[in-house]
């Protein structure tokens, strides 16, 4: 409820009735589906040292929708990366899209396995067949060369959030390439934004948080 209370005060009843109607077709979705992505978890009880990363929470799949739509696949060569992935509810809704592949980057080992068994549930709906989820520290992963778009729904800050930037400039230099961001409320990217001149915004939009997809090059 909290949710719904906060867009009605940022955003009035017509932003609080979109989140309401959000949160329920996602919720039985899950329900209908036998898998649990929803909810809020916090990141304490995840990891011993949690400095620079975030609580669990999901993206809705109404978000995920209307970001995709603007990103606009190219191709059938596409690789998509989620940091921050927890119980793996943007990978799944990835996979239904004609990705080459989709990769989930996760700290927690306890929501990478409620991802993995979500995942086996819902085997039969993927349009894209290779779907990996490493259990890590994003900060730490190297960003594939094949990857074209990568996901982020606030997972971190500070630190953290500088070394996967500089680990994503890493992979251009290596394979100089188009690649999508969506930020999903990217409060946290906008304060270092200007520092990044590489990361072009492109697109923007609302649904219950600010999103902004950009293109780094």
């Amino acid at each position: 409820m909290n949710r719904i209370w906060k867009a009605l005060h940022e955003g009035g009843i017509r932003r609080a009735s979109r989140v309401l109607a959000n949160y329920l077709v996602d919720w039985l979705h899950d329900r209908r589906n036998c898998v649990r992505t929803g909810g809020l978890v916090p990141i304490e009880t995840l990891i011993e040292r949690w400095e620079n990363c975030h609580d669990y929470f999901p993206t809705s799949s109404a978000t995920f929708r209307y970001a995709m739509a603007k990103v606009r696949l190219k191709t059938d060569q596409e690789v998509f990366l989620d940091y921050g992935s927890g119980m793996g509810r943007v990978v799944l809704m990835a996979a239904r899209y004609p990705f080459r592949r989709v990769i989930g980057v996760e700290i927690s080992a306890v929501l990478n396995e409620v991802a993995r068994k979500n995942l086996d549930r819902l085997a039969g709906r993927r349009r894209c067949d290779c779907v990996e989820l490493w259990t890590s520290d994003a900060a730490r992963f190297p960003v594939p060369d094949d990857v074209s778009v990568i996901f982020l729904y606030n997972p971190f800050h500070g630190d953290v959030l500088r070394q996967v930037l500089s680990n994503i400039r890493t992979s251009l230099d290596r394979l100089p390439r188009r690649i999508v961001m969506i930020f999903n409320n990217p409060v946290h990217f906008q304060k270092c934004a200007a520092e990044y001149d590489w990361i072009v915004e492109k697109h923007h939009f609302c649904v219950e948080h600010e999103c902004v997809i950009y293109e780094a090059r």
